[in-house]
């Protein structure tokens, strides 16, 4: 009802949000109806595809896999992969995409296990990966060169444990924004450095518009910008310079030329929509090395 009230001002060319999923869902079909963009800041795989007129900018799985695969082919040295992910719709998204992007980058993904969310030990599901793979260069070191692991940093001690308990110990580890915390560099995350993972917004990134960004958000609030915060900003900020270099825009306007956009620089990364609505970018690589965490090239 509320979108429904909004489209009735001649003045509101957009919607910025919803950021909850049920609404989202709710307010896709009520948006392409009503010929109004609406930028969801929501993870909710599809979303975009509900309508001519929804969009998406968040942090998404697609982009995740997407930028972890490609470093990890980066120059052919990564061809057989591995993946432990949680059970549930989320995890299997990462499955699916893990498994696509393996493959058009020539790889192969030789070992899959899921595991329980909130398990408490990865001595089990990591045995499972190990005993239960697919297929494997028998004369390879271990049977796999890479896993990735879409988990929390909470999970890393354990799993780090467990891989050292099964002898696989070298195995270069990749991980998603749930790895980002300043607790990686506590003692019990020995193990760690080397590691590989993403993340949508870094504060000290090397990267201009997501180090200004940083800097005047802390200027003005005096605390550091969250993930949800950087995508805020970058979509008001992508809306206002669209209707900036198009006088007098409509909201049919609009939505043509976000469709339209391609290489936006922003703080979260430089972005473009796909022909669903989806803002796709690469995001941050980072990794833990000389008690920092650190952005990769």
């Amino acid at each position: 009802r509320k979108l429904r009230e909004l489209a009735q001002d001649p003045e509101v060319i957009a919607v910025i949000g919803p950021l909850s999923l049920a609404e989202a869902e709710a307010a896709a079909p009520v948006a392409d109806e009503l010929q109004i963009p609406m930028m969801a800041l929501s993870q909710r795989s599809g979303l975009a595809a509900k309508g001519n007129f929804v969009f998406r900018n968040f942090l998404t799985i697609a982009d995740q896999v997407a930028t972890v695969v490609e470093y990890a082919c980066r120059e052919g040295k990564t061809r057989q992969f591995a993946i432990l992910y949680p059970e549930g719709p989320g995890g299997e998204e990462y499955l699916e995409k893990f498994r696509s992007e393996v493959a058009d980058c020539g790889g192969e993904v030789v070992a899959q296990q899921s595991f329980s969310p909130g398990t408490e030990s990865f001595l089990r599901p990591l045995r499972l990966l190990k005993e239960g793979k697919e297929s494997y260069d028998v004369s390879a070191k271990h049977p796999f060169e890479a896993l990735f692991f879409p988990g929390t940093y909470r999970d890393l001690p354990d799993l780090l444990s467990s891989l050292r308990f099964l002898k696989l110990e070298g195995i270069q580890l990749f991980g998603g924004p749930g790895w980002d915390h300043p607790d990686l560099l506590k003692p019990e995350y020995k193990g760690i450095a080397g590691a590989v993972f993403v993340n949508g917004f870094f504060a000290a990134s090397r990267a201009y518009a997501a180090r200004d960004f940083a800097a005047t958000f802390h200027s003005a609030y005096g605390v550091e910008p969250t993930l949800l915060e950087a995508y805020a900003f970058d979509t008001l900020k992508l809306v206002g310079k669209i209707l900036k270099d198009h006088s007098g825009a409509t909201r049919v306007d609009l939505q043509r030329e976000l469709l339209l956009t391609r290489d936006f620089k922003g703080s979260t990364g430089t972005i473009s929509f796909d022909s669903e609505g989806d803002a796709r970018r690469r995001l941050f690589l980072l990794t833990v090395k000389d008690g920092e965490i650190r952005e990769i090239d």
